[in-house]
């Protein structure tokens, strides 16, 4: 008789542990769950925000090269860093343009030296080609 009584003591036990570590695991789950939906939808607003940026600065800076002579045409893409503050001004990650006219390497200077000075960023991180 000890011995049944032992066996379902350590079930109940068992049954205890199990049932603590289902408990556990379905907090685990919950939690993920929740701030995963806030994550997402905290994220979601923040790319709107930078591509509205991006596009701007795409158009004023191709709007501007569009004056050069020698460029009839110009398309230009700014990637931006996300950084977590919204005091600070997102930093430019980097330029491509691509321009419509003859090249020479005049108006290639000409036109790196207005995308650094107008982004306040380096020549290595602004792409300049010709069509």
């Amino acid at each position: 008789m000890g011995d049944i009584l032992n066996k379902q003591i350590f079930n109940k036990k068992r049954s205890y542990l199990i049932l603590l570590l289902l408990a556990g695991i379905f907090l685990l789950f919950l939690s993920g769950v929740f701030s995963g939906t806030k994550e997402k939808t905290d994220s979601n607003n923040i790319p709107e925000e930078f591509e509205l940026c991006e596009k701007r600065c795409e158009e004023r800076i191709a709007s501007i090269l569009k004056q050069i002579s020698g460029i009839h045409d110009a398309s230009v893409m700014v990637t931006l860093d996300q950084i977590p503050s919204n005091k600070e001004r997102p930093r430019v990650r980097g330029v491509a343009v691509v321009c419509r006219g003859e090249e020479t390497p005049d108006l290639r200077l000409r036109v790196v030296m207005l995308v650094s000075s107008a982004l306040g960023v380096t020549s290595d991180k602004i792409y300049v080609t010709f069509s």
